[in-house]
This record gives C-alpha cells, sequence and structure tokens, in this order.
C-alpha cells in the first residue's frame, strides 16, 4: 500500500506496530529503499487530529504512541509525553506527525475466527472453498462438479458461502474481492432459490 501512494503522493510516512515486516522480502527492501517512505517502527496511531467542526473539516495530523523497550532508543523520533507501561519492560512516548491525509492497511490475517466453530480453517485462518454444483447440495472438496461455478465460494457447510479476504489468500485486492463477493451471493442466492427459500 505504501508502494502505491508513493507514485502519487510527495511522502509517505509508514506507521508500523512492529519492529520488522513480515511481507516478502522484496517488497520490503522496495519500501525501505523508495526515497519517498519514511518508516516509524513499534508505533501505532492513537487518534487523528483535525477541526471536526470546521465546514469542511480536514485531517491535519496523526497522534502516535511509539513503544521502546526499557532503556532502549526512541522508535520513531523526538516525544512530547512519556510513561512507563507497567510489567512490560517498555516505555510508551507520543508524537504528534502532520499529515494531509491517512490510508490505514488493517493487514491480511483474515477475520475468520468467529466461524471456526462452522468449519475447520486452514492454516492462517482462511476459509477453505471450492466451486459450488448446480445442485442444492454443494459438490465435495475433493471432486467439485465439472458442472458448477468456476468460483470456489461453496464452505464444507452448506448454505455458507465465503469470499474475498477470508479465503483468498493469493491476491487479496478489492477489485477481486468484489468479484469473488458478487458469485458468492448469486451462489447463496440460487441455494435459496433450490431450498425453497426465496422471496
Amino acid at each position: 500500500d505504501a508502494l502505491v501512494l508513493a507514485r502519487t503522493s510527495a511522502s509517505v510516512t509508514l506507521v508500523h506496530r512492529r519492529g520488522t515486516f513480515r511481507a516478502e522480502q522484496i517488497l520490503q527492501q522496495r519500501v525501505k529503499s523508495n526515497a519517498k517512505i519514511q518508516i516509524i517502527w513499534n508505533a501505532e496511531v492513537v487518534e487523528f487530529v483535525g477541526d471536526s467542526k470546521a465546514q469542511n473539516p480536514r485531517l491535519s495530523a496523526v497522534k502516535l504512541k511509539l513503544a521502546t523497550a526499557a532503556g532502549g532508543g526512541g522508535g520513531g523520533g523526538g516525544s512530547n509525553a512519556a510513561a512507563a507501561a507497567a510489567n512490560t519492560g517498555q516505555t510508551y512516548s507520543y508524537r504528534t506527525v502532520a499529515v494531509t491525509a491517512a490510508f490505514v492497511a488493517i493487514g491480511h490475517d483474515p477475520n475468520t475466527s468467529p466461524f471456526a466453530s462452522l468449519f475447520p480453517l486452514e492454516a492462517g485462518g482462511y476459509v477453505s472453498v471450492f466451486p459450488c454444483s448446480t445442485s442444492s447440495s454443494p459438490a465435495s472438496p475433493s471432486s467439485p462438479s465439472s458442472k458448477g461455478s468456476p468460483v470456489a465460494t461453496c464452505t464444507p457447510t452448506a448454505g455458507v458461502f465465503a469470499a474475498g479476504d477470508a479465503a483468498d489468500r493469493v491476491y487479496r485486492q478489492a477489485v477481486t474481492s468484489a468479484g469473488s463477493g458478487a458469485a458468492a451471493a448469486l451462489d447463496a442466492e440460487r441455494y435459496l432459490s433450490e431450498q425453497g427459500l426465496a422471496q
């Protein structure tokens, strides 16, 4: 995301909650070597600052909470306040950074834990999906129907469909999520119709 934003922005400040990246090495190197991108490690945004009462409210800054190991150096620059974190061996400092826009990226961990009781999740928390058959009974994951949907949205639980980042470990883009979401909606509509439940 930072690389994409850097194409059209004068500068990008990347606030990262850890001290290292977990993305592919080639992407890490591209971010670190991009002169437009400044990285603030071990930090999280705690407040978006702006004048909400203005006629045209605009974002003017973000307030960051930076974690520093006890006795260590700063996590990204000076601070206006500091406090000891009890029983963690860390201190926290707070820093305000002027910005004109903010882009929030939540990462690639699918928020699927509430559905773990419905079916087993794959490694990384992704929902296992396979192409649906054209009958009311979904195809088997091991032998999906050749006459079914070319898009995999069916789960091992009949009547439950998954799409987007919950099931996609490869592309993880808004446009592909929208497409698979539309397919899942159509598969769900067909399922309800075949069950006699559609209005």
